[in-house]
């Protein structure tokens, strides 16, 4: 190669791999940037509580670089429930970064629940047509946020109208945050309404309500007796297992039966190992329902005997056309938030 073109073209070159050098030693040599968060990235608060900002952290080697920030507050409106996004952008000479805050929004305030109608409600038996049932006026629901609430309404009750007795209807609702209210109303079925001895109306080792759950059966109940010891006992053979259910007042109770760890077969269903549950609502009578790979048979026999049956889930269309059983299956919200 000629020398007088070999020179100007090493020249060249060395002067392209110096100015990659210079190039690299200015990004590596470039002074750090410190820009984050002050507090936590998920800020939570009440609704219509206000929110102040935590704000950022904006440094170049010591100096303060947080009056070239830019925050973009304008999506947050703590009057709504919800998640919103705080944005932070810092531009200074060729730095240029972006963070985000995520503000929730939260519905800590239960909904209000107003019975319509009489509490107590009386029922006199001679009163009513023989096709008379008995369908409760519900409540009136009212939300902070949820203007239709009132279509989330849930009524439970177990009234027999030609039966004497005390019975309860409990009514539920939940907004869209799960917060949950709950009202009762007692309804009292008599012969003459105009002599009520309510004393008399209560029975004695009562189920009044029972509801499948995912690893055995909720109930709810009375016992007349003051010395109940507030557990519900299931025996086999002499053998009794015994749960811990809440007393909610009057000698009234609710709790959970966990059957995952029974063996197949009949157990009675009592309050203490002789005192035996004389009582359940017809609905439930003959009542099944599918807990696992089990299934779970509500029996009540001549002997006014309350019983339950655990035996192999077979088929799946067992349940629902199965000659004279019920499923009798309601949301379980309604009752776990309350215990």
């Amino acid at each position: 190669m000629d020398k007088n073109k070999f020179i100007p073209l090493l020249t060249f070159i060395v002067g392209i791999l110096l100015i990659v050098l210079v190039i690299g030693l200015m990004i590596v040599n470039k002074p750090k940037l410190t820009f984050e968060l002050k507090g936590d990235e998920i800020t939570n608060i009440e609704l219509n509580e206000k929110y102040v900002d935590a704000g950022v952290v904006a440094d170049l080697h010591g100096t303060d670089l947080s009056s070239y920030v830019e925050t973009d507050l304008s999506k947050v409106d703590t009057s709504k429930y919800g998640e919103f996004e705080v944005k932070y952008t810092l531009k200074y000479k060729d730095y240029e970064e972006e963070l985000i805050r995520y503000v929730r929004v939260n519905d800590n305030i239960a909904p209000e629940l107003e019975l319509i109608g009489d509490n107590p409600y009386i029922i006199e038996i001679d009163a009513v047509d023989d096709d008379y049932y008995y369908e409760d006026e519900g409540a009136i629901a009212t939300d902070n946020i949820d203007e239709k609430i009132n279509g989330k309404i849930q009524i439970i009750e177990n009234v027999d109208p030609k039966r004497e007795g005390a019975y309860t209807v409990d009514i539920y609702v939940a907004d869209e945050s799960g917060n949950t209210a709950h009202v009762t109303r007692n309804v009292y079925v008599v012969k003459d309404k105009n002599n009520i001895d309510y004393k008399s109306l209560l029975k004695d080792n009562e189920i009044t309500y029972m509801e499948y759950t995912d690893d055995g059966f909720y109930v709810k109940g009375y016992v007349k007796n003051d010395k109940f010891d507030n557990k519900i006992y299931l025996c086999k053979d002499k053998v009794c297992t015994d749960y811990k259910v809440k007393n909610t007042g009057g000698n009234n109770f609710e709790g959970y039966i966990d059957i995952t760890n029974l063996k197949n077969g009949t157990y009675t269903i009592t309050l203490d190992d002789k005192r035996a549950i004389t009582y359940i609502p017809e609905q439930f009578r003959l009542c099944r329902g599918r807990i696992g790979d089990k299934m779970l048979t509500f029996k009540y026999d001549l002997k006014k005997q309350v019983s339950i049956t655990i035996s192999d889930f077979k088929y799946e269309y067992d349940i629902v056309i199965d000659p004279g059983h019920q499923g009798y299956l309601i949301t379980r919200w309604k009752i776990k938030n309350l215990l």
